[in-house]
């Protein structure tokens, strides 16, 4: 793919992501308010609701970092047949 499509799509996909988790985050924050607060928490109790955490991600410093080969793949055999048009 061109770098002039790559790029929007990757950041495309980053703040769908990143609404993805905050949407989350936003519906874990209403449920541990609704199992805290009375009188949902007697029923949440009855029906055994609990409190959740929320979806963070950890610091990227604190990761580990991939392991990456960069030697040669094997080659292959076979001749792969380009498609003619």
């Amino acid at each position: 793919m061109r770098p002039e499509v790559i790029i929007p799509l990757c950041f495309f996909v980053f703040v769908l992501f990143a609404w993805t988790i905050s949407t989350y985050n936003k519906f874990v924050r209403y449920r541990n308010t609704l199992v805290e607060s009375f009188p949902s928490s007697i029923i949440a109790r009855r029906f055994g609701f609990s409190k959740k955490s929320y979806l963070a991600l950890e610091l990227a410093t604190q990761r580990e970092m991939p392991a990456v080969d960069f030697s040669p793949a094997p080659q292959q055999d076979k001749k792969i047949k380009e498609p003619s048009f």
